[in-house]
């Protein structure tokens, strides 16, 4: 499967996790827990469920259409630095005045 064709999966899978978000109806997960004596309210929407799904594919996208090319066969593949360093920028949150 040619580079071009991994790109177009991969945004292909985004484009129908964000048309599933406008279907899909998930109740919100709640937890209540008590660390060293203070309550902690811990609650996952339907939004935050989406947005790490969607983060997932696309850095896993991005990750396979990376190793695909013919330049990244000849450098040693860690697995490890691979991921953190594609995983960290899409979750960091942008800050526009930098």
């Amino acid at each position: 499967m040619f580079y071009l064709d991994r790109a177009n999966v991969v945004s292909t899978l985004v484009v129908l996790g964000l048309i599933l978000d406008a279907f899909l109806q998930l109740p919100t997960w709640t937890r209540d827990l008590s660390i060293l004596g203070s309550p902690l309210t811990i609650s996952i929407s339907q939004t935050v469920l989406i947005a790490a799904l969607l983060v997932g594919i696309t850095c896993t996208g991005t990750d396979v259409i990376v190793r695909s090319h013919p330049a990244e066969g000849r450098r040693a593949r860690n697995t490890c630095h691979s991921c953190c360093s594609r995983t960290a920028p899409a979750a960091s949150p942008t800050n526009p005045s930098s």
